[in-house]
């Protein structure tokens, strides 16, 4: 049958492909095919929301996603990441999204959570740094027990006060990874095949 080769003839072929690095190159060249495949899955789960149920704003996370392929001594790895501080900048929020936890303030004795309308653009991005930068805020604490900054002579809520928040994991990279690695025996075989052709 044409095109049919023994063991022997498999395991020569295979021999010269580590020996010439090729078989190195045809994973590194698949590798880097699934990084890319991942990030740009991964950027769609922030600006779809996906599974995670996040909101695309800024556009600062979805600029800050990478995906990487490199050699080990083991093989090739692949690795996908955002929020890094090359020459996107840095996002410090992309590891909470990923994985949840509790944010706490570092500076003040509370969290400020704007909640007037004016404070935030039309996609969510607040207008101002913090309640300093606005003025005429007095504090107040509700009949509900919550902390509030409000306008002094208007008494509209402009900031909710908070010793802590949890935030819930909204994962985007994970998914992307379960996505990618899905797709990899495929391309890890037609890399190989193509180099054996």
């Amino acid at each position: 049958m044409a095109g049919t080769i023994t063991l022997d003839q498999w395991r020569d072929q295979l021999a010269a492909l580590v020996r010439t690095g090729a078989l190195k190159g045809a994973l590194l060249t698949a590798g880097a095919s699934l990084a890319m495949d991942g990030a740009r899955t991964a950027g769609l789960n922030v600006m779809t929301g996906g599974r995670s149920g996040l909101t695309h704003r800024s556009g600062s996370l979805l600029r800050s996603m990478a995906g990487t392929a490199k050699t080990t001594a083991s093989g090739v790895d692949v690795v996908l990441q955002s929020g890094g501080s090359g020459s996107f900048g840095s996002v410090p929020y992309a590891r909470i999204h990923e994985e949840g936890g509790t944010i706490r303030p570092k500076r003040a004795k509370m969290l400020a959570i704007p909640i007037h309308p004016q404070l935030k653009t039309a996609a969510g991005i607040g207008r101002v740094p913090g309640p300093r930068d606005v003025p005429d805020l007095t504090f107040v604490r509700s009949l509900k027990g919550a902390f509030l900054l409000v306008n002094k002579h208007t008494g509209e809520p402009w900031f909710l006060l908070k010793r802590q928040v949890t935030i819930k994991a909204r994962p985007f990279l994970q998914p992307a990874l379960e996505t990618t690695a899905g797709k990899a025996e495929r391309v890890i075989s037609e890399q190989i095949a193509r180099v054996l052709s």
